[in-house]
């Protein structure tokens, strides 16, 4: 039986990294209720998929991969006032009172149908009217980010989960030294590189790393 509140924790514990990785993968196993029974690699790793792969699941893990990244980004959240029919920021403007506060955690999970349809004033499934607008330039990039970093970690989440599961099943998984895998394992190191000089707007170093190759960049 699926273990819905250890999926939810050890994706979120997996989503805050540091430590807690491969604990956070380790909860999620458990919370999958897997027995350790595969006969070969290939089917440890449809079992995870497909476990994985289930609505029940997927909720979960969402959930839990958007409360860690709320929490570590809360001074993203949304504090804003209504000025005629557009929302402007009231950050360090003291004299605008907020009329609406949202955080990155309701930005994440706004429903998909308000959030499609935000730039619709007489739109019926939002109340916000020409609002609207105003409201999706400030959750868009919120959304962006959110959902971009969710992609990585569920990426990175099956991949410990069914590395785990895989040793559990006492199978081993022979590395595959072909130039096709190296290549492949040089491009994803490439793009975790570039990912954090973005962050840090190192533009130069960028700019070198752009430089090499084609075929070693995603």
């Amino acid at each position: 039986m699926i273990k819905v509140k250890d999926i939810l924790d050890g994706a979120k514990q997996f989503a805050s990294a540091g430590l807690s990785l491969k604990a956070g993968a380790t909860q999620t196993l458990y919370g999958l209720d897997l027995s350790p029974t595969a006969k070969t690699v290939a089917e440890a790793k449809k079992r995870v998929t497909t476990a994985m792969d289930k609505a029940e699941v997927k909720t979960n893990i969402e959930k839990g991969i958007f409360s860690s990244y709320s929490e570590k980004n809360s001074d993203k959240d949304l504090s804003l006032a209504l000025v005629g029919s557009t929302f402007v920021s009231t950050v360090g403007n003291d004299k605008l009172k907020p009329t609406l506060e949202m955080t990155v955690k309701q930005c994440l999970t706004m429903v998909k149908t308000v959030y499609s349809n935000l730039e619709r004033p007489k739109a019926h499934v939002h109340g916000y009217g020409l609002a609207g607008t105003s409201l999706k330039a400030f959750v868009k990039p919120i959304r962006d980010a959110g959902l971009g970093f969710k992609r990585q970690t569920v990426s990175r989440l099956l991949s410990e989960v069914s590395s785990q599961y895989v040793t559990a099943c006492g199978l081993k998984v022979e590395p595959d030294t072909s130039n096709p895998a190296i290549v492949k394992s040089i491009k994803t190191s490439v793009k975790t590189i570039s990912t954090k000089l973005e962050a840090l707007k190192d533009i130069e170093t960028l700019k070198i790393i752009n430089s090499i190759p084609s075929k070693y960049l995603s």
